[in-house]
């Protein structure tokens, strides 16, 4: 008989339970806030807001978008259009794509380690990296 696993109390479980589901659903608020409170302070100097993006971006505000969207903007895109699309994505995002998205915006030293990770998701394309979680 397998031993049964559990981490931080909860009872990891296939399919997921309801317990595992709520604890993933706060660490993707965590995570959520985490990367608009990043995108807000690289943002923070970027005064008109109908600027045309290529002309104020960062790279840091770039890194994050491309995180969060999987693509660039080219010529003709406003500010405000691309941090819509950022907020919109991230307010609708599955827990399997923030716990993603996570990971490799800390692989690449954008976002903080926060103390629990999800439950239930494997990292197999970078199972020898280091997790975003310190627990």
């Amino acid at each position: 008989m397998k031993a049964v696993e559990t981490k931080y109390g909860i009872e990891i479980t296939k399919p997921h339970s309801k317990a595992m589901y709520d604890h993933n659903d706060r660490v993707a608020l965590e995570m959520k806030q985490t990367i608009i409170d990043i995108w807000a302070w690289g943002s923070k100097s970027i005064s008109n807001h109908a600027s045309d993006w290529n002309d104020v971006k960062t790279t840091r505000l770039e890194t994050i978008q491309k995180a969060v969207l999987f693509h660039g903007y080219g010529e003709g895109y406003m500010f405000a259009e691309v941090a819509r699309d950022v907020f919109d994505e991230l307010e609708n995002a599955a827990n399997w794509r923030m716990h993603e998205m996570y990971q490799g915006l800390h692989e690449l030293n954008m976002v903080p380690t926060i103390e629990q990770e999800m439950l239930g998701f494997t990292n197999n394309y970078n199972k020898n990296k280091q997790k975003y979680c310190s627990q």
